[in-house]
């Protein structure tokens, strides 16, 4: 609530909530305002915990900035928006070489850049991105198709879910 707050008071872009069928009825009819619309998570998202994944589906906007519910919003995203504007997809981190190995959830950054085949990995929060619609769609299809991967199922089982930051 306080995000949605903080975004009616500083930008007039649309607020869109994606929620699961799960947290729906504990979302109260006094919160629903702060919303341009309210759009159901796919379910087969919610399922493993992966929502934040279906964003780029769910929402039909053309280009989108996802906000995780406990990001602090003190003044005005227009200078965000205008910076990412020029790209297709935008994710924050640290970006780590093979030589620069840092744990991030459970995983060695250097053993996901040799299992993957990656030049560098990109140590994120994942706390905010923005997209443009499409390449929104296929990076984040192609992260969920990830978190089935067996590399994953350690996390998955020591903690119950699969987190979505190494997998962006």
């Amino acid at each position: 609530v306080d995000l949605a707050l903080a975004l009616r008071e500083h930008n007039p872009e649309p607020r869109v909530l994606v929620l699961g069928e799960e947290l729906r009825g504990a979302l109260r009819p006094e919160y629903e305002v702060l919303f341009t619309r309210i759009v159901p998570l796919p379910e087969a998202y919610g399922a493993r915990n992966l929502g934040k994944l279906a964003v780029a589906e769910a929402v039909e906007a053309e280009e989108a900035l996802f906000l995780d519910a406990d990001v602090m919003v003190p003044r005005s995203l227009t200078s965000l928006w205008t910076d990412c504007a020029e790209h297709e997809f935008v994710l924050q981190g640290e970006q780590r070489t093979v030589d620069e190995p840092a744990q991030h959830h459970l995983h060695n950054t250097s053993r996901l850049i040799k299992r993957f085949g990656l030049a560098t990995y990109l140590k994120s929060n994942s706390g905010w991105f923005y997209f443009k619609r499409d390449k929104g769609r296929e990076v984040l299809a192609e992260a969920f198709a990830l978190s089935f991967d067996r590399f994953f199922h350690r996390h998955a089982w020591i903690y119950g879910f699969v987190p979505d930051e190494p997998l962006l």
